[in-house]
């Protein structure tokens, strides 16, 4: 005689843990692609610094100097490219492309390059330019 009151009472229970932990579920999961976004743009920075810093302690040391770096670039990587004067990378966002650039005062060859994950990148200098490989 009470089975239909148990059951309505099951339903109503279950109905408001659905409603009170698909809210905080989807909150939490926005909030941590986010989060991976800001670590992803702050390795970014990391990242640009190094291969700047790189590019201007091999040209300071003159002809023959070498350097080899080991990259881990982010996975939403578009593009690493290295120009006369700067070191950019092309990062993929919620907004849209974000880029972060690094001056430097070495004299470089231009170098592209649309990988991501671990890389390895060879400073070479040579004939007063810094070749990137």
């Amino acid at each position: 005689m009470m089975k239909g009151q148990s059951a309505f009472e099951m339903f109503i229970t279950v109905a408001t843990l659905m409603a009170f932990s698909v809210p905080i579920i989807l909150l939490a999961t926005s909030t941590s692609h986010l989060k991976l976004e800001d670590v992803s743009l702050v390795h970014g920075r990391s990242l640009v610094q190094q291969v700047a810093d790189g590019m201007n302690e091999v040209y300071l040391q003159g002809d023959g100097a070498e350097r080899t770096l080991l990259l881990d670039l982010p996975s939403n990587t578009q593009n690493i490219t290295i120009t006369e004067s700067t070191v950019t990378l092309y990062l993929s966002t919620n907004e849209g492309t974000y880029s972060i650039t690094h001056p430097i005062f070495a004299n470089t060859t231009y170098y592209s390059s649309s990988s991501t994950g671990l890389m390895t990148m060879v400073l070479r200098m040579g004939n007063g330019k810094v070749k990137v490989r």
